[in-house]
């Protein structure tokens, strides 16, 4: 799972070794405290490995020494504000990490990647709710989630290449708004809903009160 002691990834590593798999978490930081309260009983199937998506040759190396039968790429930068503060990050570890990924997976022999992705994919809503027959890209303008929803477009598109040209079994699976214990604060604008209103703080909404959030 790269991304694997992030906060989603923290999650799918334990539902991973709650269902009797062996986990390798591969992460720039080990798992905090919290992380691993987060575990629970499932941490002592889960083992933290140092790996940036952003060096091949590092995720090669984890490849070719554990073996895996799979991979979860959850590691990425999120959001639409620091994606326009930095650009050039965000597109080397969104898109330059996946494309690393997936080349680990074809040079290793790991025959399946499931990438998490967003609905910042989407390039508008033009109906409710979500799904696959919403359009991703526009030929007059920008994605509206700015750099990061472009980014995970354009992962999305290198994981299907992969798919088509190299057999890998390449699946995207776009998440939304995402909420539990372990959120880093300012991560998400519903941590900032859901726990203002419980303590009963003044929560402003950049964008506005017209928000809508699935979850």
């Amino acid at each position: 799972v790269t991304g694997g002691t992030g906060f989603v990834g923290t999650y799918v590593c334990r539902r991973l070794a709650a269902k009797g798999r062996t986990v390798i978490a591969a992460g720039i930081e080990p798992f905090t405290a919290e992380g691993l309260f987060a575990l629970g009983p499932s941490a002592s199937a889960v083992r933290f490995v140092s790996g940036d998506v952003r060096e091949l040759s590092a995720l090669e190396a984890i490849c070719s020494t554990h073996k895996p039968g799979a991979i979860v790429h959850a590691a990425g930068l999120l959001g639409h504000d620091s994606s326009l503060k930095n650009p050039v990050q965000t597109y080397a570890v969104n898109v330059g990490g996946t494309v690393n990924v997936l080349e680990a997976a074809r040079t290793c022999g790991v025959p399946k990647v499931l990438y998490i992705s967003s609905n910042a994919a989407y390039h508008r809503k033009e109906r409710d709710a979500f799904d696959e027959t919403h359009p991703t890209t526009s030929l007059s303008a920008g994605n509206p989630n700015a750099h990061y929803g472009a980014s995970k477009m354009a992962a999305e598109q290198v994981a299907l290449a992969y798919y088509t040209f190299h057999g890998i079994d390449a699946v995207a699976v776009r998440i939304t708004s995402v909420y539990g214990f372990g959120m880093k604060p300012g991560q998400m604008q519903l941590k900032q809903i859901v726990e203002g209103a419980i303590d009963g703080a003044h929560v402003k909404i950049p964008s506005g009160g017209g928000v809508a959030h699935d979850t």
